[in-house]
């Protein structure tokens, strides 16, 4: 499936996304070839009150 050799490394990430009351929302186990891993995160994030 990952299209490597049986000797080649791969990497085992697990991620948890929680809302702001604290519930899980997302739990997620990826492997992947570390010859093709990429990873970008865009979270955006509320302001603070105090700011505007």
């Amino acid at each position: 499936m990952l299209h490597i050799s049986v000797r080649d490394p791969i990497i085992k990430m697990e991620t948890q996304s929680i809302d702001e009351s604290n519930n899980p929302i997302d739990y997620s186990i990826l492997y992947t070839n570390v010859f093709e891993f990429q990873v970008k995160y865009f979270l955006p994030r509320k302001m603070p009150q105090s700011a505007i």
